[in-house]
């Protein structure tokens, strides 16, 4: 996986105007004044939006925790929605962002005012490198981007996954409660940066639930009772106050709020005030642990069951049972080796699979170029042979003079103007019948309106006729 800003120092910076002004040095420092200044926003309760990137907010989420609700915020980073479908990149989407709190652009000027470079000395390198940001994943190269202070983005097969570091969480909530949420959500796109701290460092998950060991005090070991992390108090102490019908009660006898244990969301469920009078060492986290507390203590038992210093309960059982360590640094390191080498062959079968196919054609075009070659030499050798260089001419001493063209050309003129005349006459000709037509067509529709006409006065006096005769026959019959 390359780095973005190795990616910019090995990359051509002559069609890049403002990288090609800044050095190394430069361009790293911008990027880590951008970076403070996306910290100072969201120290503020601010999202910040990097055009063309994505945007830095805040997922807020709502736990019920039966007696008390409260409210857990995270850092989150969304993938700006037209480089996904450009690119064809895949984020698991986290939880969703909180819409009521703001969302700023980067101001370009407020970060070149903590630079000696101008605003647009600023904006040309982060948007350049941005732009090589896009060649790199269009190219499909396995690319990250270090926010310093802030964590990791990085772009694997076309997967997208920013990791936060822990001091930012912690920044970012300030109760402690964030790194329990986010240690939970090892293979999302938006978790933990891991240090490979121990178990007692390590902070407490939400699921699963990993805990301490429960063990029975030693009499001499002050050191224990101090510390408060491998010890449990006297049975007669634990249990003051505690009727004596608790232990034929077999659905009492789980006690899990009196273990002597760290507990998850141990500042939510806080301890009541007579427990903790009487185990006031035995709540309090230590700030450093010293390395003999990892080791298991070989006596233990359960104060809180009504067989204490005999076995463990079946809690404490359950509990001893899951609390097994697990450290998968070293097994994520060697995966991430062995995926880096592999990454690694594989470009380089890549790119002596191209050199060969980009010598093959070589070899092909210089093998075209001189069959070319041989057959225009053949060709020119058989010209040559064939065709030789005397010209081939004769001369005829007996040959008749060529004529004036002045005879020819006026003969030409008397036959262009003889053509003319009888196109004339043609046309003269061709108006006088079309007249004579028309004249014809007169003659014949006014002799065919004069027969209508005279036709339609004989039909009309014949009706008037039969029908004067047909009045008289009336006539003569009403007589």
């Amino acid at each position: 996986m390359t780095d973005i800003l190795r990616l910019v120092s090995g990359a051509n910076r002559k069609d890049l105007p403002t990288l090609s002004l800044l050095s190394d040095n430069d361009i790293n420092s911008i990027w880590a004044d951008v970076s403070a200044y996306i910290e100072r926003q969201m120290t503020l309760q601010k999202g910040v939006h990097l055009a063309g990137l994505g945007t830095f907010t805040f997922s807020q989420q709502r736990l019920d925790l039966g007696n008390k609700v409260t409210t857990i915020q995270r850092p989150i980073f969304l993938l700006a929605g037209k480089l996904l479908q450009s690119l064809g990149l895949k984020q698991t989407r986290p939880l969703a962002a909180a819409t009521h709190l703001p969302v700023v652009q980067l101001n370009f000027a407020a970060v070149s005012q903590e630079t000696p470079f101008s605003r647009d000395v600023v904006e040309g390198c982060v948007r350049e490198t941005l732009l090589l940001l896009f060649r790199a994943l269009a190219s499909e190269q396995n690319v990250f981007v270090t926010f310093q202070g802030i964590g990791r983005l990085s772009f694997t097969n076309n997967k997208v996954r920013m990791k936060f570091n822990g001091d930012f969480i912690n920044a970012m909530d300030g109760t402690g409660r964030l790194l329990l949420a986010f240690n939970n959500r090892p293979g999302s796109s938006v978790s933990l940066m891991s240090g490979g701290v121990s178990r007692l460092q390590r902070p407490q998950t939400a699921n699963p639930i990993a805990l301490p060991t429960v063990c029975s005090p030693q009499p001499d070991d002050k050191a224990g009772d101090k510390d408060g992390w491998c010890s449990s108090p006297a049975p007669d102490q634990r249990n003051a106050g505690v009727p004596q019908q608790r232990e034929s009660e077999s659905h009492q006898t789980l006690q899990p709020a009196r273990m002597t244990a760290v507990r998850l969301f141990e500042e939510l469920n806080p301890i009541p005030a007579m427990e903790a009078k009487d185990k006031p060492a035995a709540l309090t986290s230590p700030p450093e642990v010293a390395p003999k507390l990892e080791e298991p203590c070989v006596k233990a038992s359960c104060s809180g069951h009504a067989r204490a210093g005999q076995e463990l309960c079946y809690l404490c059982m359950q509990r001893a049972r899951r609390n097994v360590p697990v450290y998968l640094r070293k097994q994520q390191q060697a995966e991430e080796k062995a995926r880096d080498k592999l990454l690694l062959l594989k470009e380089q079968q890549r790119d002596i699979q191209l050199m060969e196919e980009e010598q093959a054609k070589l070899n092909e075009q210089r093998e075209h170029a001189k069959q070319v070659s041989t057959f225009n030499l053949q060709m020119s050798e058989k010209i040559r042979k064939t065709c030789p260089l005397d010209p081939t001419s004769f001369i005829f001493p007996a040959r008749p003079l060529t004529p004036v063209r002045s005879i020819q050309q006026h003969r030409y003129m008397k036959d262009l103007q003889s053509q003319i005349e009888s196109r004339r006459q043609h046309e003269a000709r061709d108006q006088q019948n079309r007249l004579l037509m028309e004249q014809i067509d007169q003659v014949q529709l006014v002799q065919e309106i004069a027969s209508q006409k005279a036709q339609h006065l004989q039909q009309k006096y014949e009706r008037t006729k039969n029908y004067k005769s047909a009045l008289d026959t009336q006539d003569k019959g009403r007589s």
